[in-house]
């Protein structure tokens, strides 16, 4: 079964987000505290090419930033649904472990265990940064950042990062375009998004190299995740045109499983009344469901039509179905619904308004292609460059074979927060 890593926010993460992913996952991993920034500091000068001889603290990458009170708030989380008992379901990791205090390594470079390549990131990064459709996405019609005073917005936003700057001959990062109702505040909004940017590709990366589903609980995440996944879709159509390998790639989107639970009910229960429901039947269906996704992934690397893999996969969901009732049945209190089902046209899932808003609605979003690939195609490529350079190309192929896994998406919508808009077309201000 699929464990799941809920991507940090500049909020500390509830115990309904916990609650909720412990009745889909087999283990639910969430970000510590302390782990903010993109990749290590010391690694900075190997993200600019550089051997790795030495290590120099650069002070802050793209980090996160946080609420006043987040660490207290996130350790009283953490004692009221008691993680420090919950070692078999709940862990609160770290990307990378930062060294006790910074300094100048000769020889080699301080990694911490950060599992993914920096130089990579970096790209990814700062070509994603530079989309203002991406920016817009981060904030758009973001009820937390609105209801925020000038000073707090201020003090939730992290200035003067290494990864935004002029870099060789590449300028530094543009700012977000649009309206805004505080545009004095435009330095600090563009912070803000650049930060959730970060976030997102690092918890994409992060997951494929620990084979987890990244989950993300809210809006303007899950917006930037659609976007990168929008961006890597159209590329892959335009390739296909020439490269048969990624036909049946984007046909994968076209699965949709959603699970409903009443989140009302569900903050009326306690972690152990909520681990009760993790029956046998439940193992199965959950085992099941992870199985039929991660077929989709397998069977568009294969030599079929379109209509032979929705043949395929409509008997696999069939068969799911029917393993579906007992747990609809032990689930009823709670109000717990399962659909799966192929849309009737691929990206529905990710691209029409309301979908991923539905309350109580964890939407499971499977790719067909390695992360690595969904990474550079949804970040680094354009059909433009691709246009002008076919041959790049390639490097959709090689960052396949370096980041493998088959990405698979969480989406968790909960009551409050959605009214957040999800089309691209601005016509109001963004926040």
């Amino acid at each position: 079964m699929y464990s799941t890593y809920i991507a940090p926010t500049e909020r500390p993460i509830t115990s309904r987000e916990i609650k909720r992913a412990l009745l889909t996952y087999d283990k639910v991993l969430i970000a510590s505290p302390t782990d903010r920034d993109y990749f290590p500091s010391q690694s900075f000068m190997m993200a600019l090419g550089m051997p790795p001889i030495f290590g120099f603290p650069m002070g802050n990458i793209r980090p996160l930033g946080k609420v006043n009170n987040y660490d207290n708030s996130f350790d009283q989380m953490a004692d009221e649904i008691k993680i420090s008992r919950l070692g078999d379901y709940v862990s609160i990791v770290s990307t990378y472990q930062q060294p006790a205090q910074p300094q100048f390594t000769l020889g080699s470079v301080d990694m911490g265990g950060f599992p993914l390549n920096v130089q990579f990131m970096l790209s990814s990064y700062r070509s994603l940064a530079s989309d203002n459709t991406a920016l817009q996405a981060a904030v758009k019609g973001d009820e937390f950042i609105s209801s925020l005073n000038d000073d707090q917005l201020i003090g939730l936003a992290i200035a003067d990062c290494r990864a935004d700057g002029s870099i060789n001959d590449s300028p530094a990062l543009p700012p977000l375009e649009g309206a805004l109702n505080r545009g004095h505040l435009r330095s600090e909004i563009t912070n803000i998004a650049r930060a959730r940017v970060a976030t997102i590709i690092k918890s994409l990366g992060y997951c494929a190299q620990r084979e987890l589903i990244p989950t993300f609980s809210s809006s303007p995440y899950q917006n930037v995740g659609r976007h990168i996944i929008k961006r890597a879709a159209d590329v892959l159509d335009y390739v296909s045109e020439y490269d048969t390998q990624w036909i049946l790639r984007n046909r994968v989107l076209k699965l949709i499983h959603d699970e409903y639970i009443d989140d009302e009910i569900l903050d009326q229960m306690n972690v152990e009344d909520v681990i009760r429901f993790r029956t046998v039947a439940w193992g199965e269906q959950a085992s099941a469901r992870d199985a039929l996704l991660q077929s989709a992934a397998l069977l568009a690397r294969e030599q079929h039509s379109a209509g032979e893999f929705d043949s395929i996969i409509s008997q696999r969901i069939n068969d799911y179905r029917k393993l579906c009732s007992q747990i609809e049945t032990d689930r009823k209190d709670i109000k717990f619904k399962i659909n799966c089902d192929l849309a009737n046209r691929p990206l529905q899932a990710i691209g029409s308004a309301g979908v991923a808003e539905i309350a109580g609605r964890v939407a499971q979003l499977q790719h067909g292609i390695g992360v690595g690939a969904l990474l550079i195609a949804g970040t680094i490529l354009s059909i433009d460059l691709l246009k002008q350079h076919r041959e790049h190309a390639i490097h959709i192929r090689n960052a396949e074979e370096e980041i493998l896994g088959n990405i698979c998406f969480g989406f968790h919508s909960f009551y409050e927060g959605l009214a957040a808009a999800t089309g691209s077309e601005i016509e109001h201000p963004i926040i």
